[in-house]
C-alpha cells in the first residue's frame, strides 16, 4: 500500500492535455521570471561598472561580475526562448519532451549559478543565501516530474555539501541542516507539482463540464439541430450582409405522430434534419420549434437558395419512413439585416408566406 502511493507520487501518468498545460505553465513562468533576474542583473552590473569608474570600493571582484554576467546572459537567452515557445500552442503540444529537456536543464543551470554565486560569499565567511533562494525560487515555479526534480534536488545539496564541506572550508556546513533544507526542497517541489497538476485537472474537468452544457443549451436533443438560443448568440454574425432565410415545417406533421406514434414522428424529425443538413450545412440549420425548421444562408443568390430548398424536398419525398413520403411547405425572403430587429422581421416575413404557401397547398 505504501509502495503503490510512492509509486503513484514519482511515476504518475499524464495524459497529454495535462503535458500541455503544465509545460506552457513551466514555459511562461519561466519567462516572466528570467526577465525579472535579467533586469535586476542588468542593474547591479551597471551599478558595479558606475562604482568602478568612480573608484568606489564596494567589496565586488571580477569574478562577482562575471558571475553576474553570466546569469544576465544566460536569463536573456532563457526569455527569447521561452517567450518564443510559448507564443505557439501547436509548438507546445508537439514538442513536450524537447520543452521538458530545456526546462530540465534550465533547473540545473541555475542551481549551477546558485552554487557558484554562494561559493565566492562562503570563501568570504559569508552565508550561503543565493543558493538556497535559488534552489527554492527553481523549485517553487519551475514543476518537474517529482522523479526527477528530486534527484536533481539532492544531488545538487549532496554535491555542494561535499565541495563546501571538504575542499573549500572542511567542518563548515552543518551537514544537519544541509539535509534539512534538502529534504524540505524535494518535498516542496513535490507538493508543487501535485497540486499544480490536480489544478489543472480540476479546470480541464469544468471546462469539459462546461462545454456539454453548452452543447445541450444550443441543441435540440432529438434532431441535434442548433436551437433557438444558438440562433439568439448567432445573429450578429448575419448582420450587415446579405442573408437568405427559409422557415419551413413538415406537411401533415400532426397526422403522422396522431396515427403512427411520437416515436415515428422523431423519426422523421430526425431524418429531414439529416437532409437539411446534407443539403444546407449543419451551421445554417436551426430547428425552430415543434416540427418548424429555420435556414440562414449568407448569399445574396435568391434563385439558388429556392432551388436548394426544392431539391431538399425531392430528396425527402422518396423517403420510406411514411407510406406516402415527406414534403415540406416554405416561406422565404432574401435581403440585408442591419439590426437584430430587421432580422427578426426577416423571419416574420418568411412566416408570413409560409402560412400564404400552406393556404395556398390546402386549396
Amino acid at each position: 500500500m505504501f509502495l503503490d502511493k510512492i509509486r503513484k507520487i514519482f511515476l504518475s501518468n499524464r495524459n497529454r492535455e495535462i503535458n500541455f498545460k503544465l509545460d506552457l505553465s513551466n514555459l511562461t513562468n519561466i519567462y516572466f521570471i528570467s526577465l525579472v533576474v535579467f533586469i535586476a542583473k542588468s542593474v547591479a552590473l551597471i551599478i558595479y561598472l558606475v562604482s568602478k569608474y568612480f573608484s568606489y570600493n564596494n567589496g565586488d571582484t571580477y569574478l562577482d561580475f562575471y558571475i553576474d554576467l553570466f546569469c544576465a546572459v544566460l536569463c536573456l537567452v532563457v526569455c527569447i526562448l521561452s517567450g518564443a515557445m510559448r507564443k505557439s500552442e501547436q509548438y507546445v503540444k508537439k514538442h513536450h519532451r524537447l520543452i521538458n529537456a530545456f526546462v530540465g536543464l534550465l533547473f540545473v543551470l541555475f542551481l549551477i549559478w546558485g552554487m557558484f554565486a554562494s561559493e565566492l560569499h562562503y570563501i568570504r565567511g559569508q552565508q550561503i543565501i543565493t543558493f538556497y533562494i535559488v534552489e527554492l525560487c527553481v523549485v517553487m515555479f519551475v514543476k518537474l516530474r517529482p522523479l526527477v526534480s528530486t534527484h536533481i534536488i539532492l544531488f545538487s545539496y549532496a554535491f555542494y555539501y561535499f565541495l563546501l564541506n571538504y575542499y573549500i572550508k572542511p567542518g563548515g556546513i552543518d551537514g544537519y541542516s544541509f539535509l534539512m533544507m534538502s529534504l524540505f526542497s524535494a518535498a516542496v517541489a513535490i507538493a508543487n507539482y501535485k497540486m499544480t497538476v490536480n489544478n489543472i485537472r480540476y479546470k480541464l474537468k469544468n471546462e469539459i463540464l462546461n462545454k456539454s452544457f453548452m452543447l445541450i443549451a444550443e441543441h435540440d436533443v432529438v434532431t441535434r439541430l442548433k436551437n433557438r438560443y444558438s440562433l439568439n448568440q448567432k445573429i450578429p454574425d448575419y448582420l450587415q450582409k446579405k442573408v437568405c432565410v427559409a422557415l419551413g415545417d413538415i406537411d401533415k406533421f400532426k397526422s403522422i405522430n396522431d396515427s403512427l406514434g411520437h416515436n415515428k414522428g422523431d423519426d422523421v424529425l430526425k431524418y429531414v434534419s439529416d437532409n437539411f443538413i446534407e443539403i444546407f450545412g449543419k451551421e445554417s440549420v436551426y430547428r425552430y420549434g415543434g416540427d418548424e425548421f429555420l435556414v440562414v444562408s449568407v448569399s445574396d443568390d435568391y434563385d439558388s437558395f429556392v432551388r436548394k430548398l426544392d431539391d431538399f424536398n425531392k430528396k425527402i419525398a422518396n423517403s420510406d419512413i411514411v407510406k406516402d413520403g415527406i414534403h415540406c411547405t416554405f416561406g422565404s425572403v432574401c435581403g440585408e439585416a442591419i439590426t437584430p430587429i430587421d432580422f427578426s422581421n426577416m423571419i416574420s416575413e418568411a412566416d408570413s408566406k409560409l402560412y400564404i404557401m400552406k393556404d395556398k397547398n390546402r386549396n
